[in-house]
């Protein structure tokens, strides 16, 4: 009989002798936080749990209950369909009151605690643990870390219920009046027959693989699985556009339903014990490890089949599903508003046209390769002449016409050789810069959000890949293109001669196709797996070089080396697996390489006694049997790596899917500004299901004018300030440059009037002179001594061993910080900015050298907009602007603010106070 309430995965046999290892599998920390501890700083545990009961006393009324023999399953939600009642809650032990519960680590889901599954040691040798295991199955399991697990089931129970909180709650004992209880579930019979009504619809259904791209991508590529399963094969940067978030920390089971409302299906949440998951359809999404996501295929005797985004498909032994497996689980169904989609040709679409460009040369290496190739079939016709007529006859004169037949058609050989060697070369050069140069070009007319939501490493890893994707697209094709001429061309030539040998001879090519059909599938998931373990190896080393100085003073670069080499050992690991399935395919095809000779002088031996054929034609026959399964070999092997095409693909699709920041033909050029910006109810989130970060602000600022925001970390400052500078658009509202709407104007000339600056602003290799003069390297040098004078840094800069000559390293890491800011707000300076955006730009100065650039902008005629958090650099604006959660709540002069004794006011007496504090007295 099917239970009421909302269950955990059954614990009982959660255990593994050792200590948890880094966590190596993508989107999760490589710290380990024990669950205590967070248990911890949540609050008070509750009571202990019985042996029988495997949560905690006091559970959530998002999921409460305990495993019992048999498990059981509970609706959650529904969405967007009428919502299924939660569960009834069981009577707490004590009134309870919500409080918030510190985030978690975990990168895909709810906020969640940190009691997060550790993977294995380098190389997956041992079984991924988590920190609940214990060292005796039979042995109580902890009841502190089981309550954090609950908690972390209750978060993610809510989100599947379609609320995402603002924090993950639990429950604490207080002295409160008791909650009501929630409404009762619907009868169990329903739950079941609708599960069975879906497991029957859906049968041995395959669930075609999708390659996550980021960390942060499980969820979206989880869902795109699903919808590709039911007909819709939609692209993965859309699904993840739909399903929302900042695109920077994931996902969570509320998006996804809502996503995949949007494309016409009927998410509905389960709580649920392991037991029952033989019950669930194929497609359910599975919430794992408390920050992942995976798709279920079906239940099997040796573990459950899934489909994860990170790793392709795997089997889960039953114990490792238990510790794996949160308990909750998202099941789709199909609504009439779903209609199927099947992708075009599209994703080689600008490949295509980059090829097309080079038909010229492409036409050559394809003629010079054919003639290549047809000089290789006049050896078997002067082998069966050579046996069959000159050594029978003593012909020599027979025989010299044949050498001299042989030697030109070698010296033919060589010149064709020669020239096809020389059209690739110049073939591969005009693609690598067309592809290479074109892809960098297209990359930076990307919105500045794309870049903040994928790494440098893994950004340069695509970029690498263009190269190999020509050469899969060139090389590779094009052999692939005459040798299956050249193989049906020798089996006609093989029918013609002896049907029965030919016959054979195509039975052991059919052989080899279907070595590659039985290993295509498993070498592209492999190839996914490589690509997305490199793409993390390499995007962290380029972490640990660029922070090494935050290493070293932490003393952390053990700790970075160990996580990078965990990280590599996954990627060695992929390598390793994937070597070995070509080594299997190799072997296969050497043993057919080896055979087909000895079988062919066997049947053929037979028929040369019997008359059917003379010796000089059954030597012609095997040569050409040779140069029949020669290129039918090379084509299985190129086929083979043409499936890595799919990986590349999917990784540089990515890029070329994303829409550009703008389209040049639907703005204008951005005329000469004088520096009044108007922003008319501007409101701006990071992702469609995220608060407002900025909230309908409405500013008019006059030309020439100073204005300066303060606030609160967080408030929305720095945002508000990157939409002034237009690197990013308002998701409502609108703002205006003398009256032209931002949305018409081209950005790259909006913002060569613009002068940014923040905090931490990047410097790039070369000498001070090109870093000042980044945009135009022309100008002259009194133009850029005149920036570097009204940003205080000139004296610095003459200071210098070759003065604005002198190289800068990666970084301008040879500067102190407040010299970086100098020298970036020199840059702002040279193109005398209509507007100067200052984002904390001198908080690396001290008093009297912020004075003295205060003092040198306050000259400047320009529009300046000052985010600041020290008092002296923002009370002489004209205007100050104080932000609270988005919003402007208080504006005026300095001394209008103090009067109110408002939000101002408190800052400035927060700021005094604390600059006033004698120090602390050390012992």
């Amino acid at each position: 009989m099917l239970g009421a309430d909302a269950l955990e995965p059954d614990t009982a046999e959660r255990s593994s002798p050792g200590a948890p290892a880094l966590d190596r599998r993508a989107g999760s920390d490589p710290l380990v936080t024990s669950a205590r501890r967070v248990a911890a700083a949540a609050g008070p545990p509750a009571a202990p749990a019985s042996k029988a009961s495997a949560g905690p006393t006091a559970p959530t009324p998002a999921a409460t209950g305990s495993s019992t023999a048999t498990g059981s399953i509970s609706s959650i939600a529904t969405v967007p369909a009428t919502t299924v009642p939660a569960p009834t809650a069981p009577a707490p032990t004590a009134p309870t009151r919500p409080v918030d519960l510190p985030a978690g680590p975990g990168r895909e889901g709810p906020a969640l605690p940190a009691a997060v599954a550790q993977a294995a040691p380098p190389g997956r040798a041992g079984k991924p643990r988590t920190p609940w295991d214990t060292d005796d199955d039979e042995d109580e399991l902890d009841p502190v870390v089981e309550e954090a697990r609950a908690r972390a089931i209750a978060a993610a129970t809510e989100a599947a219920r379609g609320a995402r909180p603002a924090s993950t709650r639990v429950a604490a004992p207080v002295e409160a009046p008791p909650a009501p209880a929630a409404p009762a579930p619907p009868d169990d019979e329903d739950l079941y027959a609708l599960l069975a009504r879906l497991q029957r619809g859906r049968g041995a259904v395959k669930v075609p693989f999708v390659q996550q791209l980021e960390w942060t991508d499980c969820g979206p590529a989880s869902l795109a699985m699903v919808l590709h399963m039911f007909g819709h094969e939609a692209g993965l940067d859309q699904i993840r556009q739909v399903v929302g978030g900042s695109g920077r920390d994931g996902s969570d089971a509320a998006s996804l339903a809502r996503a995949a409302e949007h494309y016409g299906l009927r998410a509905r949440g389960f709580s649920l014990d392991v037991g029952d998951l033989g019950r669930l359809p194929a497609g359910t999404i599975l919430h794992w490890e408390f920050n992942h996501f995976v798709v279920f295929r079906r239940m099997t005797e040796r573990g459950a089949e899934i489909v994860d985004p990170a790793m392709g498909p795997r089997l889960i032994p039953d114990k490792r599903l238990r510790e794996a497996f949160t308990g909750v689980a998202l099941v789709f169904e199909q609504t009439p508003a779903f209609q199927p989609l099947r992708r075009g040709s599209g994703r080689l679409a600008w490949y295509g046209q980059q090829l097309r460009s080079q038909s010229h040369v492409l036409w050559r290496v394809l003629v010079t390769s054919l003639l290549l190739r047809l000089f290789a079939l006049a050896l078997p016709v002067l082998t069966a002449v050579v046996v069959d007529r000159v050594v029978p006859r003593g012909d020599l004169g027979l025989l010299l016409v044949v050498a001299s037949g042989l030697s030109g058609m070698l010296l033919f050989q060589f010149l064709s050789t020669m020239i096809r060697a020389h059209l690739l070369l110049q073939l591969r050069t005009n693609l690598d810069t067309r592809l290479t140069l074109g892809f960098v070009d297209y990359l930076s007319q990307l919105p500045y959000d794309f870049f903040q939501r994928r790494s440098t490493g893994d950004l340069m890893m695509r970029v690498n890949n263009n190269a190999t994707l020509r050469e899969l697209l060139t090389t590779n094709t094009l052999s692939a293109l005459l040798d299956g001429v050249l193989v049906l061309g020798y089996a006609a030539i093989m029918l013609w001669m002896a049907p029965v040998l030919a016959a054979l001879v195509i039975a052991l090519g059919l052989a080899q196709i279907g070595v590659f059909l039985g290993s295509r599938q498993r070498y592209r998931e492999m190839m996914a797996r490589a690509l997305e373990a490199q793409s993390r190896s390499q995007s962290y080393l380029v972490e640990l070089f660029a922070g090494m100085s935050t290493l070293k003073a932490s003393a952390a670069e053990g700790r970075a080396v160990e996580r990078w080499s965990n990280l590599y050992t996954d990627e060695l690991n992929v390598a390793l697996e994937r070597g070995r399935l070509q080594a299997l395919v190799d072997g296969a095809m050497a043993v057919f390489a080896t055979a087909t000779p000895v079988v062919l002088l066997l049947l053929g031996g037979s028929m040369v006694i019997d008359g059917e054929l003379t010796l000089g034609q059954m030597l012609a026959f095997g040569a050409i049997a040779g140069s029949f399964l020669a290129p039918l070999s090379t084509m299985v092997s190129g086929a083979l790596q043409l499936q890595m095409l799919g990986g590349y693909m999917d990784r540089l699709e990515d890029v070329l899917a994303a829409e550009p920041e703008q389209r040049e033909s639907e703005v204008k050029k951005a005329p000469r500004l004088t520096g009044r910006v108007t922003l008319d109810h501007v409101s701006f989130r990071y992702g469609d299901h995220l608060p407002l970060a900025v909230d309908d602000v409405s500013l008019d600022i006059p030309a020439g004018s100073s204005v300066a925001i303060v606030g609160r970390s967080g408030c929305g400052k720095s945002t508000l300030a990157s939409l002034i500078a237009g690197l990013y658009r308002p998701t409502g509202g609108g703002i205006r440059y003398d009256d032209h709407d931002q949305r018409g104007l081209d950005l790259r000339t909006l913002r060569r009037q613009l002068g940014v600056v923040f905090q931490a602003p990047f410097l790039f290799s070369g000498s001070v002179r090109h870093n000042i003069a980044l945009t135009d390297p022309t100008l002259a040098l009194d133009r850029v001594q005149t920036a570097a004078r009204a940003a205080s840094i000139h004296d610095d800069i003459e200071a210098l061993p070759a003065g604005y000559e002198t190289l800068l390293g990666d970084g301008g890491a040879s500067l102190s910080g407040g010299q970086r800011q100098r020298l970036s707000l020199a840059r702002a300076l040279v193109h005398r900015p209509a507007v100067l955006v200052l984002d904390e730009a001198t908080s690396a100065l001290d008093a009297d050298t912020e004075r003295k650039v205060m003092t040198a902008l306050a000259r400047l005629r320009c529009t300046r907009i000052i985010l600041a958090h020290r008092l002296s650099t923002i009370v002489d604006a004209d205007v100050i602007l104080v932000m609270e959660r988005g919003r402007v709540i208080e504006q005026g002069s300095h001394a209008q603010l103090l009067a109110r004794r408002g939000a101002y006011a408190a800052l400035v007496a927060a700021q005094l106070t604390t600059d006033r504090r004698p120090p602390e007295a050390t012992p």
